[in-house]
This record gives structure tokens, sequence and C-alpha cells, in this order.
């Protein structure tokens, strides 16, 4: 299989008519003309899917453009999975836990374990890691990750192994994930390989 590049730690918004399968590109609105989120595709195993990026993902970036400044963002470089609240409660997360969860989002109850970790960057999170808390935030969703942006290390609560851990955790820049050089040698063309390209 050749490599792709696939979207990750992202909060998808599904649009469940016809109209949404024949479209690669666009803009949701509210009906007063506010942009709610950007279309557009995105590569699955052997599929193109569609979905909407809500626009609150942009905020950091646009914030930073505003004030005349070039984003420096940071990430964590691992890529998450969803879990329910009974998949966290068998990986050993607490029935505390488990009711704070429940407290925060009385709509959806899950938290975030990490699927993958990089081989480029040790940043003290496991494969299986159930992350509660980041930065002394709750974590129930990409959109909690936001803490990170800003941030070299941050504090983090996590269950490993079925049991509960504080831990420090590094985020990356973003920098890290460009291409800034590359060699030509014998007709070969040879760089690092994006981020997400898998």
């Amino acid at each position: 299989m050749a490599p792709r590049y696939y979207a990750t730690n992202f909060e998808a918004i599904i649009v469940e008519t016809d109209r949404s399968l024949r479209n690669n590109s666009g803009v949701l609105i509210k009906e007063d003309g506010t942009v709610q989120a950007v279309w557009l595709s995105y590569l699955g195993d052997d599929k193109v899917y569609h979905y909407g990026l809500a626009t609150s993902n942009f905020h950091p970036i646009l914030n930073e453009i505003r004030d005349d400044k070039i984003p420096k963002l940071r990430v964590l470089n691992v890529e998450f999975g969803t879990l329910t609240m009974n998949q966290a409660h068998h990986m050993g997360v607490s029935e505390a836990w488990i009711e704070k969860v429940e407290a925060a989002d009385p709509e959806r109850h899950q938290l975030l374990k990490v699927e993958r970790v990089s081989s480029y960057h040790d940043c003290g999170l496991n494969e299986g890691d159930v992350l509660l808390t980041l930065g002394k935030k709750l974590v129930k969703s990409s959109y909690d990750l936001d803490v990170m942006y800003k941030n070299d290390f941050l504090d983090a609560v996590v269950v490993r192994k079925g049991e509960e851990k504080a831990i420090r955790v590094s985020t990356v820049p973003t920098d890290d994930f460009e291409t800034d050089h590359l060699v030509i040698f014998c007709g070969g063309t040879f760089q690092r390989p994006h981020q997400a390209v898998h």
C-alpha cells in the first residue's frame, strides 16, 4: 500500500444527506451566515470521506494571525482514539473519574486512549494509556487538548495498565513536521516523511 495522509485527533461533523457525498470542499454555515465548519475530504483505508472540521479548531491559529504573529503551535505527538465509559472502566478508570466525566458532559461520556505514539519523539505517553487530565484540565474529547498548543511540558493524569499515574508529557513544535530540506542523489529525492504519512 502506498503511503497516505490521514487526519488524526479531530472531531468530525457529519451531515446525513446525499449532497454531503458529492461535495469535496466548502463551508457549513448557520442561518445568520456564521461559518461553523470547513467541509473537507479525508482519506480512509480505501475510501474518501467528507467531514466538517469545526472552526473552533482554527481559533488558536487565527488569534495569532490577528495579533500579527506567525503561529507557533505545539502538539502531543500521538494519535488518540475514544473510549466509552464501560471500556474505560475495564481498563482501570475509577468510578470517581467516570462520575467526573459524566458530570462534565451529560450528553457524551467518553475519554481518550493513546492509540499510536510517534517513534520520532518520546512524549511520555504510551500506547494504551487512558488520558484523564492534561494541564489540570479534564480531557473528554479532542477539543480539550487545546492546552497543548502553547506549552513545552504539561502535567497529565493517565491510567496505565490499570493504575492511575501522574506523569509529565512533552509537546513538539508543529514546525518539526514540515519539510525544510531534502537530498537529491543518483536520481532519487530523499526527505524525512511527513508526520501524518503512514
